[in-house]
């Protein structure tokens, strides 16, 4: 089922060779709220995973309080696919200053096993990050269990692991230039 959206919904895409269009927006609570409730009750994307919509509801509406605070809905060829938010990095490994944004995958519900979609999400996520010229690094705050899907993926390095709110984190990087890089990379190989 392709979801339907007007082009000035879309902040920003790109094409993966292997994954298709992959468009990014602000997510709009009253509408993403029952997709988004499907997605975080589904034990395979959180393991706290509020029971129902109207929770999710002021889940979201709490988060987005903070005007520091995004969240954004992913899509692959029109349909939904993934969840992220951006954010004030906290846990930023090369000590906080402006123009660092955090970023956190919430969600890519049915993906699990597709390590390659993982890369192509958080290489989308970068550029939309970077394409600001106010910021000049991702810092990726990611659970040690789903660290293998963001260990040196779409540029990012890892940097260090801490804990948390109660959770062991792995938090890595990505500058304008890890991200280049990358690209000369896979051109040449």
């Amino acid at each position: 089922m392709a979801w339907s959206r007007t082009p000035q919904d879309i902040s920003f895409s790109t094409f993966d060779l292997n994954w298709g269009f992959l468009a990014i927006r602000p997510i709009d609570v009253r509408s993403d709220v029952t997709l988004l409730h499907r997605w975080l009750i589904d034990p395979r994307t959180t393991p706290r995973s509020p029971s129902r919509v109207s929770r999710v509801r002021r889940l979201l509406e709490a988060m987005l309080v903070d005007p520091e605070r995004r969240l954004y809905l992913g899509f692959r060829d029109d349909i939904p696919a993934f969840l992220f938010e951006t954010f004030r990095p906290e846990h930023d490994p090369q000590a906080p200053r402006p123009g660092a944004v955090g970023v956190r995958l919430l969600s890519t519900p049915g993906e699990d096993e597709a390590h390659g979609f993982a890369t192509a999400v958080l290489r989308t996520i970068a550029k939309l990050v970077l394409d600001d010229p106010a910021h000049d690094r991702v810092v990726l705050e990611s659970d040690v269990a789903e660290a293998r899907l963001t260990r040196l993926a779409a540029g990012f390095h890892a940097e260090q692991r801490i804990t948390a709110h109660g959770r062991e984190i792995f938090v890595s990087t990505c500058s304008r230039a890890d991200l280049r890089a990358e690209y000369d990379l896979e051109a040449a190989g």
